[in-house]
């Protein structure tokens, strides 16, 4: 039989080990979103220089991207604060965890974070999709470089989709007036 000092000690045992597991998901969580974060930043800096060359119908991917990124920001700033909570004041996270507000803004970050970056992984497959039919190569070779013809091409591929009907003539001007930027500029 177990003695009233061995059970308080078994007891105390698996509540560290109850808060180590919290910590463990407090970190986990924290280097998701940090990371998701950073991914989010950068696909914000590619769609934001995309938005000349696509005459300005990225802009769209780049406010949600900008929406998605700022949301993962604050996540990771919130996991890194948690995570410091969870090694010194477990108190705080449990009473923050316990108001409404505070599940409901999470909801919210949560579901901006994870749109934005289903509108991302959509466009970088829908970008993809867009150099296997103006190339005629495979996914794989895609993915590596590209010749200056080919990025010419593409550019003007991107070009026709956003503006149907656009001259070959009037693509050249917007080009050398650097309205539209071209890829094969290096």
């Amino acid at each position: 039989m177990m003695s009233q000092q061995q059970f308080a000690a078994d007891l105390k045992g698996s509540q560290s080990s109850v808060r180590e597991s919290k910590l463990v998901g407090e970190l986990t969580n924290t280097v998701l979103s940090c990371g998701a974060a950073v991914l989010g930043w950068i696909v914000v800096t590619g769609s934001g220089a995309a938005i000349p060359l696509t005459g300005g119908t990225s802009s769209a991917i780049t406010y949600l991207a900008v929406a998605a990124s700022t949301a993962s920001s604050v996540q990771c700033i919130n996991g890194a604060y948690r995570s410091g909570n969870e090694i010194f004041d477990q108190d705080q996270n449990d009473f923050v965890d316990s108001q409404q507000w505070y599940q409901d803004i999470s909801t919210v970050l949560d579901v901006v974070s994870i749109a934005g970056a289903g509108a991302a992984a959509a466009t970088t497959v829908k970008t993809i999709k867009l150099l296997h039919l103006s190339s005629g190569k495979s996914y794989a070779a895609i993915l590596g470089n590209l010749s200056r013809a080919e990025r010419k091409r593409l550019t003007q591929e991107i070009i026709r989709m956003n503006q149907p009907g656009i001259s070959n003539s009037l693509i050249k001007k917007l080009v050398k007036t650097g309205i539209i930027l071209h890829v094969t500029l290096d």
